[in-house]
This record gives C-alpha cells, structure tokens and sequence, in this order.
C-alpha cells in the first residue's frame, strides 16, 4: 500500500478478512489401546504435513517431526518415535 492510497480497515487496523465467520470441520476420532508398538495403520485418511492430524497419548498431545513425537508414514499411518506402554489410550483426531 503507498502513502495517500486508503485500504479498507476494520476498527482494529486489520484488513478484512474472515473475522466473524465460523469454519465447517468433519472430525474423525479413533481410540487405539496400545499394544506396545510403534507404528499404526488403518488411520482415517489425512493429508501429511497438513497439520490436520491430532494424536493424544494417555491424554496428552503428541507432536509431529523426525526429533519430536511421531512421524507421518503415510496418509492413514504413523510411527512413534519411542515405545508406547502397553494398555495406554490413543486418540486420533484427524480434521477434514
């Protein structure tokens, strides 16, 4: 934008956008006990490295990435980066 040029702004200064408006999301969950393995497929579809997948373990959230929780295999599979306890809960969200 150049000096003297007027863009429409809302009362915060920000350009227009799609404030206000709500986002339509089908969510599918699955709960996985553990059987002490590191890899699991059969996952609802998902697009890798959309960050549209949520994986839980015992309650807490898991992070994607080679250093971090667990990396993406393929488009309904994922690998632990550590051993999962035997009996722990998992729990995939995966947004659509």
């Amino acid at each position: 934008m150049s000096l003297g040029e007027k863009k429409d702004m809302h009362e915060n200064g920000m350009p227009p956008s799609d404030l206000g408006s709500t986002a339509e999301y089908k969510i599918e969950r699955v709960l996985i006990k553990s059987v002490g393995k590191m890899i699991y497929d059969g996952l609802p579809l998902f697009k890798m490295g959309s960050n549209k997948l949520w994986v839980f373990v015992n309650g807490k959230k898991e992070y994607c990435g080679i250093d971090l929780d667990y990396v993406e295999l393929t488009g309904t599979s994922i690998q632990f980066n550590k051993s999962i306890r035997s009996g722990s809960m998992i729990e995939i969200l995966v947004f659509q």
